[in-house]
């Protein structure tokens, strides 16, 4: 169901036979929404490279194409990782657990997400319960299914809507905590022995990663690098690179495998300069809507217990998504300067008016 899911029903193998055939037109394209990014209507890469032919962004947004020759030869000489670009360290904010201490920490999340910078803030949840309490012996007791899970010598990685009988572990009242609570719509807990590399992809939700156990390593690349990540040509073969949708959003993979990129089949991706960090049990990294994320979950020879819990907030609740919609590039870019050119203000302000715990919700987003 997940490959299904993940593959979805818009990468289609047929070319269209001409552009207005993959496309259907927006009667309002011109007066983008801040609330929510329009999805492009291309259905696959042919009509992605008949709308690139001609204009500024063609040439290398385009993946060139090789034979199976060409590619295994161009592989063996020109191969990078994703890790292996350019990068500097994400900006930090420290918490002390003063009461003040713990204002500033909100109103740095806030603005992390209002302005779409992300932030690692240090230390800020190392108070909730979970952080203690999460070993392997006492998540068995409360979830009896994840006994044989962990029985096993090595345990694939899960990912789980968090049950009703942890929530008391992720709240504490504290202010910084009380907030991460209101924040929230839903939160998933991401548990593996390390050793799994999740590709370069970017959600459509807002994401408060908390570390409760182990420790991670993320690589991110701004929404304004969407076509350098070859997003308008996803994988043919599912369910490597795919998108589609879940109850909490969208979702998309870079076209190509962030650990073994081709730089003469996508070259623009040499021009991406990516923020990076480590978490640590208590850490927590904000990664606003769109941001692209490669994820190391340590250590990488799987002998470690990671354990991570992400605070997830959609900004539109309303189901406007089409999972046979390809996310565009031109639509991710747009909605991020959006953000960096002022709209974030506004969001930010209407942050500030839900008086520091619950933003609004729905469609006052």
């Amino acid at each position: 169901v997940l490959s299904l899911l993940r593959c979805g029903e818009g990468i289609s193998s047929m070319a269209p036979s001409s552009l207005s055939e993959c496309m259907l037109d927006f009667q309002d394209r011109d007066h983008f929404s801040p609330k929510f990014p329009e999805f492009s209507r291309c259905k696959n890469k042919a009509c992605f490279r008949n709308k690139y032919e001609g204009s500024d962004d063609s040439g290398s947004y385009v993946p060139i194409n090789f034979n199976n020759d060409q590619v295994d030869a161009a592989h063996a000489l020109s191969t990078i990782a994703f890790s292996d670009l350019p990068k500097t360290p994400l900006s930090e904010f420290l918490c002390d657990g003063t009461y003040e201490n713990e204002l500033e920490a909100i109103r740095a999340l806030k603005d992390s997400i209002a302005h779409s910078e992300p932030i690692v803030l240090r230390k800020c949840a190392r108070e909730l319960p979970a952080v203690e309490k999460w070993d392997k012996q006492y998540l068995s007791l409360k979830l009896p299914e994840l006994e044989k899970v962990f029985s096993k010598q090595e345990f694939f990685d899960s990912s789980i809507e968090v049950p009703s009988e942890l929530h008391d572990d992720l709240e504490k009242d504290t202010r910084f905590l009380s907030f991460l609570k209101d924040f929230k719509h839903t939160h998933m807990a991401w548990i593996s022995p390390g050793g799994k590399i999740a590709s370069a992809h970017m959600d459509t939700a807002d994401n408060v990663h908390v570390m409760v156990k182990g420790e991670k390593t993320f690589f991110l690349a701004s929404p304004k690098y969407a076509r350098n990540m070859y997003v308008d040509f996803q994988g043919e073969n599912c369910p490597g690179q795919a998108y589609g949708c879940d109850g909490h959003g969208c979702y998309a993979y870079s076209g190509f495998n962030s650990e073994s990129i081709n730089i003469l089949q996508y070259p623009a991706v040499l021009d991406i300069e990516l923020n990076t960090t480590t978490l640590f049990e208590g850490d927590v990294l904000v990664i606003p809507s769109f941001w692209f994320h490669n994820v190391w979950h340590l250590p990488l020879d799987s002998t470690g217990f990671n354990i991570a819990v992400s605070f997830i907030h959609q900004r539109d609740t309303k189901d406007q998504y089409e999972k046979s919609m390809l996310p565009s590039a031109e639509d991710i870019i747009r909605y991020w300067k959006l953000y960096s050119e002022g709209y974030g203000s506004e969001y930010l302000e209407r942050l500030e008016e839900a008086g520091g715990t619950s933003p609004p919700a729905g469609d006052e987003l």
